[in-house]
């Protein structure tokens, strides 16, 4: 090891000592959308979450992602508020019991209204993204999984 990197560690076991000192751990601000989607008309029809990651913005440390997270929210709110007529088109396009007819019931399985966006900070980036696990199998719920 060369002087210069003994310095640098010793002036890194000092920084690190220090009790202001809080080590940076590099996170994501991710923005997700949540669908309620139909499952299937077992014990009269089930509903299920997904939770797609749509993009992620890396920060260098969690109080700079938290500094970012309040405008974020606001921005994602809008953006709900401004897709919410479409949200309501859909369900309302839903056929009605009488005149619908699908092998698996009134409603076609895995139908979503289009979902609504959130955003969070995560470790990892699409940490909450549960779309790679598929369609929950009959049973799913009863094993206490949501």
């Amino acid at each position: 090891m060369t002087k210069t990197n003994e310095l640098i560690e010793q002036l890194a076991d000092i920084v690190r000592e220090d009790n202001r000192y809080d080590e940076a751990r590099p996170c994501f601000v991710s923005i997700y959308r949540s669908e309620q989607a139909y499952g299937g008309p077992e014990e009269g029809g089930w509903w299920h979450t997904v939770r797609a990651l749509e993009g992620s913005i890396p920060f260098p440390s969690r109080d700079e992602a938290e500094r970012y997270l309040a405008k974020a929210k606001e921005i994602v709110e809008q953006r709900n508020r401004e897709d919410a007529p479409e949200r309501h088109k859909a369900m309302a396009n839903l056929p009605d019991i009488e005149t619908a007819y699908h092998d698996e019931g009134y409603i076609p399985q895995g139908w979503s209204d289009g979902g609504e966006l959130s955003v969070c900070i995560e470790d990892r980036q699409g940490e909450s993204d549960n779309t790679a696990e598929g369609l929950p199998h009959y049973g799913y719920f009863s094993e206490g999984k949501r």
